[in-house]
């Protein structure tokens, strides 16, 4: 069998038809050393990946948490970035309510951008509420807990 490769900026799959889960998986390994370019790879691949997998509402999550994390890391103008976010995440509550990534990027959002903090906090509370054993919403909120100044029920939330 020959091996096809599908590619988008610097992702480089060698699938002849990936999945979701696949391109999923690879954009998180790319954008894994959080460098402009693994971030900007990652994320333009799940632009792409949209094309053919819109309907999945984790592959809208994905590009609104890397959106978030370009500006985070300085990468990107946090104005531009938090409005691609905030659709991305928007999108993937849209395309499934029950997901609790969507829910957990829509938190960030809210977290790090409108600074939020009752909206976050609920966001991330009801993304736990969908799937309890969520460690990107525990985490999450964690963090929310802290800039609220709850400290102690941040380092409980951490622990779960």
């Amino acid at each position: 069998m020959n091996t096809v490769f599908w590619s988008c900026s610097l992702l480089v799959l060698p699938l002849a038809d990936p999945t979701a889960d696949e391109i999923l998986s690879e954009a998180r390994k790319q954008a894994a050393p959080r460098t402009q370019a693994a971030l900007e790879g990652a994320a333009a691949a799940l632009e792409k990946a949209t094309e053919k997998f819109g309907g999945d509402a984790r592959v809208h999550a994905a590009l609104s948490e890397f959106y978030s994390e370009l500006a985070y890391f300085g990468y990107a103008k946090p104005y531009d970035m938090a409005r691609k976010a905030k659709a991305a995440a928007g999108k993937a509550i849209e395309l499934n309510d029950a997901s609790p990534e969507g829910h957990t990027a829509l938190g960030m959002v809210q977290l790090c951008y409108d600074w939020d903090f009752p909206k976050a906090e609920a966001s991330f509370k009801k993304a736990i509420g969908k799937k309890a054993d969520h460690a990107p919403a525990h985490a999450a909120y964690a963090r929310c807990l802290v800039c609220m100044g709850k400290l102690k029920e941040a380092q409980d939330e951490a622990k779960k």
